[in-house]
């Protein structure tokens, strides 16, 4: 098994201060920052770790590539349900008025 296939680098967001520190350190260039946020891309990651070296937050560390893959997936479920709870409150919102107006007319 290769390391590629045992571990990769997952950052917590909460924990990261984004001081970058951990971008130079990575020989494949998987970390880079998107919307202002530290990314590390999973195809790219060869589980080698030295970027949780850099990180002097320890806000990176290494997880099974299978964890890493269902807490992608876990947090992709809960940006999608995000949204969905945004219109669905906008909704409310709309019939609460529609509601409120039907009332004094």
């Amino acid at each position: 098994m290769s390391i590629k296939e045992s571990k990769k680098a997952v950052v917590n967001l909460s924990i990261c201060r984004g001081c970058l520190q951990c971008i130079p350190s990575c020989p494949e260039g998987a970390i880079r920052v998107v919307s202002g946020r530290v990314w590390i891309d999973e195809d790219k990651c060869i589980g080698c770790g030295i970027c949780t070296r850099f990180c002097p937050f320890q806000a990176i560390r290494m997880v099974s590539s299978k964890k890493a893959k269902k807490d992608i997936e876990v947090k992709e479920i809960k940006n999608e349900l995000g949204k969905l709870r945004g219109t669905l409150f906008s909704i409310l919102a709309r019939i609460d008025r529609l509601s409120n107006s039907s009332r004094g007319a």
